[in-house]
């Protein structure tokens, strides 16, 4: 028995897996007429082909029946199939769009680096200018702190020889007065 919202109760299925419609046997050709009695009915070829008729009808709206069940089966597992993937694209769509943020997060975040990164270069620039400068002058203090310092000794020099040269003459100066004085 196969169940199919579309048919309405259950129906069965025959036991040929095709489902296609049984034929009813042609109507019998018309024999001589048994004579008829009052309780037997007699059966006119028109009602035999109207009946085959009926008959064959039922068997074709039965097969159509199945078939279009057969049809809508396959839509609805299609139509879930469907939506499976939809949903599964849905899912992919918002990780995507949840991907996308967070790539457009790191790319606002690169650009901060890069900025702070200028910057920095922009400091160690400035840094390495002073120190050159700094190092310039320095350079140049300690050239006119050996320049003074060659001067302070030369002038040491010259100061010690007149020292020496004047406490000769205040010996000779004491010399003499002290021979003055004998």
């Amino acid at each position: 028995m196969k169940a199919s919202s579309a048919v309405g109760p259950l129906t069965p299925t025959p036991p040929s897996t095709s489902h296609a419609a049984p034929q009813p046997s042609p109507p019998k050709a018309h024999t001589s007429p048994t004579p008829a009695t009052d309780a037997q009915v007699e059966v006119i070829p028109e009602q035999q082909a109207l009946h085959y008729e009926l008959h064959k009808n039922i068997a074709l709206q039965c097969h159509v029946t199945l078939n279009q069940a057969d049809k809508i089966h396959v839509a609805k597992e299609k139509n879930a199939e469907l939506e499976r993937q939809l949903a599964e694209a849905q899912g992919a769509s918002s990780s995507l769009a949840t991907a996308s943020s967070e790539l457009e997060n790191l790319r606002s975040s690169y650009k901060d680096l890069e900025t702070k990164l200028m910057e920095a270069e922009q400091k160690r620039e400035h840094a390495e200018k002073q120190l050159a400068e700094k190092n310039s002058e320095l350079i140049k203090k300690e050239g006119d702190f050996a320049m003074k310092r060659k001067v302070d000794s030369d002038t040491l020099q010259k100061l010690q020889k007149e020292n020496s040269g004047l406490i000769r003459l205040q010996r000779i100066d004491n010399f003499l007065c002290s021979m003055l004085h004998y």
